[in-house]
């Protein structure tokens, strides 16, 4: 058995507590109201460019992208590890195709990830729900990567929110 994986990308400040409120990772078509909702993953092992959060400035109502090193410092980093061999994932042009992606949006994708400096080709996407008990979790140190599936089993068994898919 292999022991590739794959990672969801996220932040701790933001989108963990809902994720662990919602019992696991939940499928989202968040800017693409008309698409199949999907959970997406990277083979990218250290971290994804395109995962990276913006920040609405109101001063010049533009949206500003965050580097790697913004995000971690002001909202935290996490990921969440799925095997590899796992038959829910789809690759990229299996997902658009699933989700309904116009051809010229996944080609403005395409190009957006490239410009990023990732390559559409190491992502994968689930379309079901994923309980949080079919992954695991990691949180950067600033130096790595440190496995908390025992900080997050405690954190989820402390909590009163119920697992709602």
């Amino acid at each position: 058995m292999s022991d590739r994986r794959v990672y969801h990308y996220t932040d701790i400040a933001n989108k963990l507590p809902l994720i662990i409120g919602s019992g696991g990772l939940m499928p989202t078509n968040t800017f693409a109201e008309n698409e199949r909702p999907l959970i997406w993953f990277t083979t990218s092992p250290d971290f994804e460019p395109t995962a990276t959060r913006g920040i609405y400035d109101k001063e010049t109502g533009e949206t500003k992208w965050l580097t790697v090193q913004e995000q971690e410092k002001m909202l935290g980093l996490c990921r969440f590890l799925l095997p590899a061999t796992d038959k829910r994932l789809m690759n990229w042009k299996k997902a658009c195709v699933y989700a309904g992606t116009p051809k010229r949006i996944r080609v403005a994708l395409e190009k957006y990830a490239r410009e990023k400096g990732s390559n559409t080709k190491d992502f994968f996407a689930v379309a079901p729900f994923i309980p949080l008990s079919e992954l695991s979790f990691e949180r950067w140190t600033g130096q790595e990567w440190l496995n908390c599936d025992d900080d997050l089993a405690r954190i989820i068994a402390e909590s009163d929110l119920e697992a709602t898919p």
